[in-house]
């Protein structure tokens, strides 16, 4: 029997009965979690979103999780990093709107509360563009979580976390087929994967012309689908810390450069040629005292595209969804880009500056910067 079935489904993580040692990580299926979701052998899915609950402790505060990344039958996606402030839930006591939401701006006719904070799936007639993360048939759904080290700031998770998915599932390739005709997505049984990026700066196009097959065991080859081959696009979800002080009165920028950032999924430079791109939409940033402005620098650019934005604790410009302490209310973040910022065949930095007094690196005695973005990148690229 065919179903179109649209829902959110919570991962339990028991990290309250399994203490998560810092510098360690868990996936589901390991002790006190929930075992990862397995499709049928005739069903496909789609992730639009993913909300994170906890873990938060009696006193209110937020405990500091490194990186919550998905897994497609078992292997990680790759570009897709949340950690414990990126990715609010929509419950009684939410205060952030977030918008990422449906019911919210760009998705105010999609279902109130839904989660598409990985992009609109095309089986609830997205384009190809929001490369959501695809689940083929016989494949599973889990997710892993990593808590820092504490020389990174990091300590023992001791409050339990539930990963809460927003879902779509096709039963049946006559669902499949009927659901993606109807939102006008499959031609002569192949399904639309083409996609046009204009940059009116530039004055330059960006454009690909692709299909793919109206099969099942295809779903995967579809853009956000592990077996998508070059020219593709994917979301682009991170964020960074600094594991340097500042200098003062200095831009700082988050690359591997000089040990600027530990890991590579932290890395906020690009150096990119024809073939790659990288198309930045939302930005999300920690206040903190001395933190005073972020800004996205790119090659031969002249002002005002190289401008500062004021990111002080006071007037922050682009607020992160979450506040460390979980008894603060956000009310907005991350923010849109007025202008998403595509860089494609140049150099670019994400770089923050402090106030004249240097913000020391994330350690097990302080609290850095931390600054988040949302975003897709496009690979095989033709200029």
């Amino acid at each position: 029997m065919g179903l179109l079935d649209i829902r959110k489904r919570d991962f339990d993580f028991d990290f309250a009965t399994t203490n998560l040692t810092a510098g360690s990580s868990v996936a589901n299926g390991d002790t006190s979690t929930d075992d990862a979701y397995e499709l049928d052998n005739d069903s496909v899915l789609e992730v639009a979103g993913i909300e994170v609950i906890g873990p938060v402790t009696a006193a209110g505060a937020r405990q500091k999780i490194e990186s919550i990344k998905i897994l497609a039958d078992g292997e990680e996606i790759s570009d897709i990093v949340f950690n414990e402030l990126m990715a609010p839930p929509y419950n009684a006591a939410t205060t952030n709107r977030n918008p990422f939401f449906g019911g919210v701006g760009k998705y105010a006719d999609m279902p109130e509360g839904f989660c598409f904070n990985l992009g609109k799936p095309l089986l609830m007639g997205g384009t190809p563009m929001d490369a959501c993360p695809k689940i083929g048939p016989k494949e599973t759904l889990a997710f892993e979580i990593k808590a820092p080290r504490a020389s990174e700031g990091g300590a023992d998770i001791t409050e339990n976390v539930t990963i809460r998915a927003s879902l779509v599932e096709a039963k049946t390739l006559d669902v499949v087929d009927r659901t993606l005709n109807a939102h006008g997505l499959v031609t002569g049984g192949a399904i639309d994967q083409s996609f046009t990026v204009v940059d009116l700066s530039e004055n330059r196009t960006l454009s690909v012309t692709k299909t793919v097959p109206l099969a099942l065991n295809k779903w995967t080859s579809l853009y956000g689908g592990e077996a998508a081959s070059k020219p593709y696009v994917k979301n682009y979800i991170t964020y960074a810390q600094n594991a340097v002080a500042t200098t003062t009165n200095s831009a700082y920028r988050f690359t591997r450069d000089g040990r600027n950032v530990l890991h590579n999924f932290m890395d906020l430079s690009w150096n990119l040629d024809g073939d790659e791109a990288v198309r930045l939409t939302h930005i999300g940033v920690v206040p903190r005292t001395h933190l005073d402005y972020m800004r996205i620098w790119v090659s031969g650019r002249e002002t005002p595209g190289n401008d500062w934005h004021n990111v002080n604790e006071d007037v922050n410009m682009f607020p992160m969804p979450l506040d460390t302490n979980a008894l603060t209310a956000i009310y907005n973040g991350p923010v849109a880009l007025p202008r998403p910022e595509l860089i494609w065949n140049q150099r670019a930095y994400l770089e923050i500056k402090d106030d004249g007094t240097s913000i020391p690196a994330w350690s097990a005695a302080a609290d850095g910067a931390m600054v988040s973005l949302w975003g897709k990148v496009f690979e095989g690229l033709e200029e």
